[in-house]
């Protein structure tokens, strides 16, 4: 199940999600460059679609991730979808985090996410 979010940067309002997705492919061997100058290579990933179905798309690894070191093929990672308006397909991103499980949610910790949730000391 995917946990949409919706976030806004530079006045646009984007949807996003993580989730967990497995590299089947060794990262592409070219680095490409995005529009803001930041380098990235292709990743192939795997993961369950909304029928539990899995499926293969393209994602994208930023330098930032793929310079912590080795990403193996088979190992899950976290990975991110963003739903950008004006864009033609979703964006897919694969992080160099392993995946450890779920994303931690309030009524984990038995807060109501109807209360606002306020940090000790924070007015």
């Amino acid at each position: 199940m995917f946990k949409f979010e919706e976030l806004e940067v530079n006045g646009v309002t984007i949807k996003r999600a993580a989730f967990t997705g497995k590299l089947v492919a060794p990262l592409s061997e070219k680095t490409l460059v995005n529009a803001n100058g930041k380098n990235f290579k292709v990743a192939t990933i795997e993961f369950a679609n909304v029928d539990g179905e899995m499926v293969r798309t393209s994602a994208i690894c930023h330098e930032g991730n793929y310079s912590k070191g080795t990403m193996k093929v088979g190992e899950k990672y976290q990975c991110q979808v963003s739903i950008i308006p004006g864009y033609d397909s979703p964006f897919v991103s694969l992080s160099h985090l392993v995946a450890g499980g779920e994303r931690a949610t309030f009524d984990m910790f038995g807060i109501s996410v109807d209360a606002p949730v306020v940090a000790e000391g924070a007015e």
